[in-house]
């Protein structure tokens, strides 16, 4: 027999996508209504191996199915939903597939007081992912007292619900299709050790992005031990295309379930940074022994802990890679933190992860448990918390899942310093502005009375370590950060002037008398090509007037320090005030105002406040803040301040007053922005202030991108109209703008046409890869001869996920031909 070859040149008919209808499609359907007898000619069992697995685990039916080639056999492929998944709270028993008057039916009991269980189906039979109807005709056994089942579905994000109720007969009930919409769901943890956990309190969800849906029942005798169980013999769950998210991953390391791909051998990462300092590159060197295939991944991470030494590693494990980092110690204290975006986004939406602590004593005990943080780092440079998730050794991998970053309650926070991390008060913020996100975990442990090696008399503690298998961050598009004033920089910039340079005075020129009296609409900031020569994206002009005309009011040089605005005088009140109303982006609304200020000399109080002045030309100055003789950096949300009515200076004084009306918005229709201080001391000693950098910063509105192909064209930078139609090819590579998209290509890059199919004769598997859109239908074609090709379909892969994100697809080509071609079609 030949040996089958690849096609030397894949062809790739690429067409354009149809509209998906709105008709609702079967998703998953087990047994007909009524009754299906053809479905084992014999009883089944199912669950074989080592019983019912009392803790359920995601994707693992292919254990939980009847293995017999007797199982479902009679029906067309696509049509009928085989595979299942099965957990409960009791190993043995009855587990099996069997045919009876009635048809073949699922069933699972035991004699016991009492039985739980649940079926799932994970893979369905259409792509469609918005839940219309779930139907399902199900009895309980005659010695069962009492019983109730419920429908389930998993979302997207990992998390489970549970239907309300419905009481079980020996009678199947009827299998009428149910409006999923109109159930009331309730928070469902799946079986853990034998368990599960329903929420008391209903969940506000849509039936959007369904992954799974099943049932779980429970039954009990009221305390005999008679048989008891459920069984079923119709189920049936209906859905249409949900809608394309636009949320998108802004941050991923490692999967849900776990990534075995990520090393190939534990790599150490750096182990002695107990204090936080960002922009820090802490994760292992990326390469082929650390995230080779990175492709929509963010291997970069920052870490720091409580102590250095023992483990910081990324750990090669069977159940997932880990981010590992731990100590032998009574408490340990970890962060990492993700710092390089995958996109531009910045409205925080959902976050996910599976974490765990772990220590454990000589003897096998578990010993250790933590909180868990959600943390996060806004424009302004702010940190912030959530609160605690408790997290414990015996929980193994703990799921937790925020749907809505915004639900969550958020804490000031301090990264660690010299080991330690702060975790504050409770503060109102928004979602928007995000430039990193992570988490922190505070684990405490219990000692250990430890004698294997001859310590009778002390304490002693296991390595506790925190481990985390799986990181998930998602944005959508919010408004853009932008700068609207930059005077100066945060530490200090040495390149504004070269010697010092006096501000403009009242007549004119470069010396006092100086500006007593605030005047709307001038520029007396220093002249000349010797001020800010390098102003790129900065403010160098801007209004100022001060408490007295003669003395110091210049821009100083700061030397191998920070060039700085300078004033001082001696007496006993000196006030200043120095705005700016050249923005450098128009149309943004104000988000945020910073300033680094310092006093000198005498001063025995010094306060700023920050400027804003309305479109109606009313000026309103904010709370005050104190600052002394070092440099202080103040950075607000302007949204978060009070502000108070202003009277700019006139003859060396200015005046706060009433605070602003109810419904002041200090965000909008705002002309000029800046900063007033206001030293005092008892003995009119010298006193002077110095600014090393303003900054405010504003929003703008920005319409979210295109989902599917049209957003990934904007992104690609095709040209709207010229070259970013599907069917063209923008860098003549031979493969069309939607064939780039579809494998993951660079349309303007005619040496990258993205991933592309393999054959793996072994097997005869046909591996290729498609990007996440449910839009997309590949198909595997094949011909037995190129001269008079006679193309037939071996195989059809509609796409489910709706993440943007390639993943690889296998179709059984077989080997039994002497000599076949292959083609991949794609819609």
């Amino acid at each position: 027999m030949k040996k089958m070859r690849q096609l030397a040149i894949f062809a790739f008919a690429v067409g354009m996508t149809l509209a998906m209808s709105a008709q609702a499609s079967t998703i998953v359907q087990w047994g007909e209504s009524g009754g299906d007898s053809n479905i084992v000619s014999e009883t089944q069992l199912i669950e074989v191996s080592g019983g019912v697995k009392t803790t359920f685990t995601a994707g693992r039916d292919s254990t939980a199915n009847p293995v017999d080639p007797g199982y479902y056999t009679n029906v067309t492929a696509g049509t009928r939903s085989a595979v299942f998944n099965l957990s409960g709270d009791q190993r043995w028993g009855n587990r099996s597939i069997k045919t009876d008057t009635s048809g073949a039916n699922i069933e699972v009991g035991q004699n016991k007081e009492k039985r739980e269980a649940m079926i799932v189906w994970e893979d369905f039979l259409t792509t469609d992912d918005q839940l219309t109807t779930l139907a399902i005709e199900v009895a309980k056994s005659s010695a069962a007292s009492n019983g109730v089942f419920r429908f389930l579905i998993q979302k997207g994000s990992g998390l489970w619900y549970a239907s309300e109720e419905t009481d079980l007969t020996t009678s199947y009930s009827a299998g009428t299709a149910t409006n999923a919409a109109d159930l009331t769901w309730y928070e469902y943890t799946p079986f853990s050790s034998a368990a599960v956990t329903i929420a008391g309190t209903a969940s506000t969800i849509d039936m959007t992005d369904i992954t799974s849906v099943g049932y779980y029942f429970y039954v009990d005798g009221d305390g005999n031990t008679s048989w008891k169980g459920a069984k079923i013999r119709y189920f049936k769950a209906e859905a249409i295309p949900g809608p394309i998210p636009t949320d998108k991953t802004i941050v991923q390391w490692g999967e849900a379930g776990g990534d075995t791909t990520i090393v190939a051998a534990s790599t150490n990462f750096q182990n002695n940074v107990t204090t936080y300092t960002a922009n820090q590159v802490k994760s292992p060197p990326q390469g082929d022994s650390y995230y080779s295939n990175n492709v929509e991944r963010t291997a970069v991470f920052n870490h720091a802990s409580s102590s250095t030494g023992n483990q910081k590693a990324v750990v090669e494990d069977g159940g997932g890679d880990f981010i590992g980092s731990g100590k032998n110690a009574d408490t340990y204290r970890a962060m990492v933190v993700w710092e390089d975006l995958l996109g531009s986004e910045s409205k925080l939406a959902t976050l996910a992860t599976e974490s765990k602590v772990s220590a454990v004593a000589p003897t096998g005990t578990v010993y250790a448990s933590g909180d868990f943080y959600w943390i996060i780092e806004k424009n302004t440079g702010q940190w912030y918390a959530s609160d605690a998730t408790e997290i414990s050794a015996q929980d193994g991998f703990k799921s937790i899942v925020v749907e809505d970053a915004s639900a969550l309650t958020w804490n000031e926070f301090t990264p660690m310093v010299s080991g330690t991390a702060t975790v504050g008060a409770p503060v109102t913020i928004e979602m928007t502005d995000v430039t990193s996100v992570g988490y922190y975990i505070s684990m405490t442990n219990q000692p250990i009375w430890n004698i294997s090696d001859g310590v009778t008399n002390g304490t002693k503690y296991a390595n506790i370590n925190t481990q985390t298998r799986y990181f998930k961050a998602t944005a959508e598009p919010g408004p853009v950060s932008v700068q609207l004033i930059q005077w100066g920089a945060s530490g200090g910039e040495t390149d504004i002037v070269t010697s010092s340079m006096n501000l403009l005075g009242t007549a004119g020129t470069e010396a006092a008398p100086y500006y007593t009296t605030f005047n709307e609409g001038i520029t007396n900031s220093p002249l000349g090509a010797a001020y800010y020569p390098s102003n790129t994206d900065r403010s160098p002009l801007f209004n100022y007037a001060c408490g007295a005309a003669y003395g110091g009011a210049s821009v100083s040089d700061g030397g191998t320090g920070a060039d700085c605005i300078a004033f001082g005088k001696n007496q006993a009140n000196y006030q200043q005030m120095v705005v700016w109303n050249d923005f450098l982006i128009e149309g943004a609304s104000l988000n945020t105002l910073g300033v680094e200020i310092r006093g000198q000399n005498a001063a025995v109080t010094n306060e700023v406040r920050f400027l804003v002045q309305k479109g109606d030309l009313s000026w309103y100055a904010s709370d005050a803040f104190s600052y002394g003789n070092s440099y202080t950096p103040i950075v607000e949300n302007v949204a978060d301040l009070t502000w108070y009515e202003f009277t700019p200076l006139s003859g060396g004084s200015a005046t706060v007053t009433n605070e602003a009306s109810i419904g002041f918005d200090a965000t909008t229709n705002i002309v000029a922005v800046g900063y007033y201080s206001d030293q005092n001391n008892t003995n009119g000693a010298y006193q002077a202030s110095n600014t090393r950098m303003f900054s405010a910063t504003g929003l703008v509105a920005v319409e979210p991108p295109p989902a599917g192909y049209d957003g990934w064209a904007i992104e690609k930078g095709l040209t709207p109209g010229v070259n970013d139609g599907k069917t063209q090819d923008a860098d003549f590579d031979g493969l069309n703008n939607y064939g780039e998209y579809v494998f993951g290509g660079l349309p303007l890059d005619d040496t990258n046409i993205g991933t592309q199919p393999n054959f793996i004769a072994s097997g005869g598997k046909y591996v290729f890869s498609l990007i996440g859109d449910n839009t997309v239908v590949a198909y595997v074609v094949s011909t037995p001869d190129l001269v008079f090709p006679s193309w037939t379909t071996n195989g059809i892969e509609s796409v489910s996920k709706t993440d943007g994100v390639l993943s690889a697809y296998t179709n059984d080509v077989g080997t039994a031909a002497s000599e076949l071609f292959l083609k991949l079609l794609v819609d």
